[in-house]
C-alpha cells in the first residue's frame, strides 16, 4: 500500500509545517509504519505479523524499516509509557537542581510535550494520535502477554532515572532533601515517587488535561500518602 496522505487521518492537509521536505517525508513514513503495524496486529494477532508484512503494507524495504524503528515491538508500541535515555540522563546531570524530584518530573513532562508539539507541527492530527493510543490499548486487551513489552521499555527508562539520581546526589550531596537517610534509600524513594507519578498519570490521561500531568499526579500521590499517614 502506498502512503496516501489524502485518505488517511494521520496528517492534516491544511497544515504546512516549517520543516524540510526530507523531515516531512520521514515523519509521514514513520506515521505510516505505526499505522500499518497496529492495524495488522489488530487484524491478525501479534504472532502472525512480522516486519516484512509491515514493510509491504507501506511499500518500503526491511532495511529502510530500521531507519525508523529498532524492532517490530517499537513500531507497534512506540517508546511506551515514557522515554528517558542516555542523552536525557546526560542532560539532566549537566543541569542544576534545587529540587531533583520535581525537576525530574519537569524534565519528563517537557520531553513528552516537545515531542507532541513537534508531531503537531509536522501535521499529525489529534485523531491519529488518539487512534494509535486506542489501538495499543485494544492490542493489550486482546493479548495481555504483550504488556511485558511495555513494562520492559518502562523499566529501562526507570533504570536510567535511578542512575541519574544516584550520580546527581553523588556529585551534589547538598541537593538531597533527606540527608539523614542513606543515599541509596533516598535514591530508591525518589525513583519510586517518579515511577508512581508516571504510572498514575498514564492510567488517568483523561483526568489530567493540563500541561503538567505528572505534577498533577504528584499532588494526588502526595495527598494519598499524607492522608494515610495522618489516619
Amino acid at each position: 500500500m502506498q502512503i496516501d496522505e489524502k485518505a488517511s487521518p494521520r496528517l492534516d492537509p491544511g497544515e504546512r509545517p516549517e520543516c524540510s521536505l526530507r523531515e516531512l517525508k520521514r515523519f509521514q513514513t514513520h506515521c505510516a509504519l505505526a499505522d500499518a503495524a497496529t492495524t495488522l496486529v489488530l487484524d491478525r494477532g501479534y504472532d502472525h505479523v512480522n516486519i516484512e508484512d509491515i514493510c509491504q503494507r507501506v511499500n518500503i524495504s526491511r532495511r529502510t524499516f530500521f531507519n525508523y524503528f529498532d524492532s517490530k515491538d517499537q513500531s507497534i508500541f512506540g517508546n511506551g509509557i515514557m522515554s528517558f535515555d542516555a542523552d536525557d540522563e546526560e542532560t539532566f546531570l549537566a543541569q542544576t537542581h534545587q529540587d531533583p524530584i520535581a525537576d525530574m518530573l519537569n524534565f519528563i513532562e517537557k520531553k513528552q510535550r516537545a515531542q507532541l508539539l513537534r508531531y503537531k507541527e509536522l501535521g499529525a492530527t489529534e485523531e491519529f494520535h488518539r487512534m494509535l493510543k486506542e489501538r495499543i490499548r485494544e492490542i493489550l486487551r486482546n493479548e495481555p502477554k504483550l504488556s511485558t513489552v511495555v513494562i520492559s521499555n518502562f523499566g529501562s527508562s526507570m533504570r536510567r532515572v535511578r542512575s541519574a539520581f544516584e550520580l546527581y546526589f553523588e556529585m551534589n550531596p547538598q541537593s538531597r532533601t533527606h540527608p539523614e537517610l542513606p543515599v541509596g534509600h533516598e535514591v530508591a524513594l525518589s525513583v519510586g515517587f517518579v515511577r508512581e507519578c508516571v504510572l498514575y498519570s498514564s492510567a488517568h490521561r483523561d483526568e489530567f488535561t493540563t500541561d503538567t500531568p505528572l505534577h498533577d499526579a504528584a499532588d494526588v500521590v502526595k495527598n494519598f500518602w499524607r492522608r494515610n499517614s495522618d489516619s
